[in-house]
């Protein structure tokens, strides 16, 4: 007769959502850190464009104060890319945020089930260790009332 936890069935339940929920959790944070690196390279793209201005403006020529213009439009219209790219960001975070939540209940649930399956297991050898101990005893007792006769 070995041990057996009632609500095996149920813990293993539990480490199935706490394993989705971490992969969840990963795949959010993902999604952060991608945005972030597509708003660093928006930042990097509109920092060489005003060095690319800046070169031009030292040029003077007609030619190239259109294309100070245009640059100038680009960097205008990067301005918002930025600023809604920045917005995605947030919104991303927020769902991380929610994810690493939903991560945190999940394990939490699973442990109070493998506490109680410890504490279970450990009931289950403290019993099993007076069961065998009480049949020591007796066969101890049969024994010495064997060699008493």
């Amino acid at each position: 007769m070995g041990f057996k936890f009632g609500l095996e069935t149920v813990l293993k339940h539990r480490k199935r959502l706490e394993e989705i929920a971490q992969r969840e959790f990963g795949e959010a944070q993902a999604a952060v850190e991608a945005c972030l690196r597509e708003l660093e390279s928006m930042y990097n793209r509109m920092d060489e464009v005003r060095a690319e201005i800046l070169d031009a403006q030292k040029v003077g020529s007609r030619e190239k104060m259109e294309e100070v213009r245009g640059m100038e439009g680009f960097i205008d219209g990067q301005k918002i890319r930025i600023e809604r790219q920045r917005l995605e960001a947030r919104r991303l975070l927020s769902v991380a945020e929610e994810k690493q939540e939903a991560l945190i209940e999940a394990a939490r649930e699973k442990k109070i089930l493998v506490k109680l399956k410890d504490k279970r297991l450990r009931e289950y050898k403290e019993w099993l260790g007076r069961v065998e101990a009480k049949e020591l005893d007796d066969m101890t007792m049969i024994r010495q009332a064997r060699r008493a006769k």
